[in-house]
């Protein structure tokens, strides 16, 4: 070689390749041995290397006792000779202190995984400079360095190796932070998905106008279809869409394919979700779209309330939504608890950060530079959280579970405010048969406990898809028939069997794929695309339905010639005396 390489700055353990080949006096290729020699030429860093008659590798370990130093190679005879065509070939090295996520190990001269990161399954290179482990790690502000556990979501990137250098590689869609719960630099995130992009400017706000119209459709549609929790059309519908959302990092991914993000629409309307993909406001965090989860619930109760007091100033819109705006109401609150039971999971979720110098600290999940019940945004949103739970989820899921009860204290004074709200409650109860009317309760409490187990067992998709086999099996299988229409019946059974076949086939496939659910393969995709087609083929078929009834009556009379008496979907049975079936409809005073 005619020159020395240039300097080098490697951590412990690290090691760095020249290739040599040794020469004679005649510049000759000929075998030697060599010798890797401290500075003061008084200390072999190394065992000696034999070249051999072609180029070799030879590697040269840094050395941490020495810090930066000086080291040649030569042969034995140029260290004796110190003839100038012999010299030596200098290379200088400077040992660094072992990077973050590393840590001397006094045994073996280098750097190893950290304290925090032995015994949790981390294999650290310091070759690399690597860190690979079903964790996400990552270094703090203060220096420190942080390990969570868990990172449920599809914008994670886990279980891949990372060096720590560029922490973002645990992270996609442009996102980067603690448990990725930012954007890269001034991005924004998106609604209807979990990208972050460059491209919002606040023009987007616009999008207001759109938001506004889809409030007012959503009341118009229920309205005019009929299609409402008083006849039991959409009950099953709601229930499915809640299991496949809570848990979309199982069930699906948008970009599986084409028809698949044509579905996830579908699943994320009944969610009262926005469902497509845009900007809405700059610089928008996780923080702001929380906060947008109760603004589109909160608008179209506004809407509601506006048309009830409409009923109360108006004698024609009290006669036009008179037997149709309570199972509307009833419908839209089922549909409201739905989103807000997801909301108050997301705010309440936290994760446990073990930190290297400080000990540990909770954090926000789904942002983790925010400190849990510590940040002022997070406190504003677990006191709304708070609110929520207490005065709507807990009490609403309660008060249908346990009316059948609570009817019979009706007359006590205590109980007496049950009677203002009897035609909401009579909506739930109208398409159950008399001895189910707790159903709807069951399924709320049902809900509660999805969301409980998907917070706390979520690097255990098993143990979620076990669940809801579990459950849904438990109610197929049961042969409960709880409705009074064979046709909403057979539709919830389908429906049911839906969900278990899916679970089941999802369950499968994450026993043979060890990466699951951090990388979701084109694999998952297959049933999740037939489930939610079927899903979304039973809803035509019963919106159909629930559309024809009206002209099929009015054919009935006419072909028939004789007067055809229907019976109002939103007519709830009650006993007489007798025993016999009479019939109230639940009206509201509008």
């Amino acid at each position: 070689l005619d020159q020395n390489p240039e300097p080098q700055r490697l951590y412990p353990g690290q090691k760095i390749d020249v290739f040599l080949i040794t020469l004679g006096q005649r510049n000759g290729i000929v075998p030697g041995i060599v010798y890797m020699w401290y500075v003061d030429m008084s200390i072999i860093l190394n065992s000696p290397f034999k070249t051999s008659n072609h180029c070799e590798v030879y590697n040269i370990p840094a050395r941490p006792e020495f810090g930066a130093y000086k080291s040649f190679l030569s042969t034995e005879q140029a260290f004796n000779t110190l003839e100038d065509i012999l010299k030596p070939l200098y290379i200088n090295i400077t040992v660094l202190s072992c990077p973050l996520g590393f840590t001397m190990n006094n045994v073996s001269l280098a750097c190893g995984c950290n304290e925090l990161l032995q015994g949790e399954d981390f294999i650290c290179n310091i070759t690399d400079v690597s860190i690979s482990g079903a964790k996400w790690v990552g270094s703090l502000p203060s220096g420190s360095i942080g390990i969570v556990k868990d990172c449920p979501f599809e914008y994670c990137n886990i279980s891949k190796t990372i060096n720590l250098t560029y922490l973002d590689l645990q992270c996609k869609y442009n996102r980067s932070g603690v448990l990725c719960g930012q954007c890269q630099g001034n991005q924004s995130m998106m609604l209807g998905s979990s990208q972050c992009t460059s491209a919002c400017s606040n023009t987007y706000l616009l999008l207001i106008i759109p938001f506004v119209v889809m409030g007012a459709a959503l009341v118009g549609f229920l309205l005019a279809c009929d299609f409402t929790v008083a006849n039991g059309t959409i009950n099953i519908f709601i229930l499915y869409a809640f299991v496949i959302k809570l848990n979309a990092y199982l069930f699906f991914s948008p970009s599986c394919n084409p028809v698949m993000k044509i579905l996830s629409v579908f699943i994320a309307w009944l969610n009262l979700d926005l469902g497509i993909e845009t900007c809405f406001y700059e610089h928008m965090e996780s923080i702001g779209k929380v906060w947008l989860q109760f603004a589109f619930s909160i608008y179209v109760s506004a809407i509601i309330g506006a048309i009830v007091l409409a009923g109360r100033i108006s004698s024609k819109m009290s006669r036009l939504c008179r037997y149709r705006i309570v199972p509307v109401i009833a419908t839209l609150i089922l549909l409201f608890y739905s989103k807000m039971l997801r909301t108050v999971l997301i705010i309440f979720s936290f994760a446990h950060m073990d930190i290297s110098i400080d000990g540990y600290k909770l954090i926000w999940t789904y942002d983790g530079s925010k400190e849990y019940l510590v940040h002022k945004d997070h406190i504003g949103l677990f006191i709304l959280g708070l609110l929520v739970t207490a005065f709507f989820i807990v009490p609403y899921t309660l008060l249908l579970l346990l009316t059948p009860y609570l009817m019979k204290l009706s007359h006590w004074r205590v109980f007496s405010w049950i009677n203002m709200i009897k035609p909401l409650i009579d909506c739930h109860e109208a398409p159950f048969k008399d001895r189910y009317r707790f159903w709807t309760g069951a399924m709320l409490f049902y809900r509660i406990a999805l969301v409980i187990s998907s917070a706390y067992v979520s690097q255990q998709p098993e143990l979620i898809l076990f669940m809801i086999i579990i459950v849904h099996s438990g109610i197929v299988f049961s042969g409960f028939a709880v409705y009074k229409s064979w046709i909403i019946s057979a539709t919830e059974t389908t429906l049911h069997v839906n969900i278990i076949i899916n679970s089941m086939a999802i369950y499968f496939l994450n026993l043979a794929d060890r990466d699951f659910p951090s990388e979701f393969h084109i694999g998952y995709c297959i049933p999740s695309t037939i489930s939610m087609g079927v899903s979304f083929i039973c809803f035509l078929g019963i919106l159909l339905y629930n559309i024809s009834k009206p002209l099929v009556s009015w054919i009935k009379m006419k072909i028939g010639g004789i007067k055809y008496f229907q019976v109002n979907t939103n007519v709830v049975p009650e006993h007489n005396e007798d025993g016999d079936e009479e019939y109230r409809e639940p009206l509201m005073n509008v």
